[in-house]
């Protein structure tokens, strides 16, 4: 009778083992594809400022018409003013947001670089 929790707890151990290393693999698979994404999204990103004018698209802001519809804009607006203005060092991540931020930052923007 004493081998039988044994089992059970080498069973329950094996399962968990294996649960871990599944998550492990899907882990890294998301980081893979967020990278995909985030070369996809400068390629794009890239393409777009080739076809617009860039300082033009950095005085932008809200319409009036928007804010008008959507009041709620007006506070994001002025939040975006003021990252705009502040040195990307000074700009505080979130503890939530600091893990993908530097898998962000880490990335290589070419497949070549990986």
């Amino acid at each position: 009778m004493t081998i039988q929790p044994d089992t059970k707890l080498s069973k329950e151990y094996t399962k968990l083992l294996s649960r871990r290393e599944e998550l492990s693999k899907q882990e890294t698979s998301l980081k893979r594809e967020y990278t995909t994404l985030l070369r996809k999204m400068v390629s794009l990103m890239t393409v777009l400022q080739e076809l617009e004018d860039v300082d033009a698209l950095a005085d932008q802001s809200f319409s009036p018409v928007l804010l008008s519809k959507i009041p709620e804009l007006e506070e994001y607006q002025h939040m975006l003013l003021q990252l705009d203005g502040m040195d990307s060092e000074r700009i505080e991540i979130p503890d939530n947001l600091a893990e993908s931020y530097s898998l962000y930052r880490n990335s290589s923007m070419l497949y070549k670089d990986a």
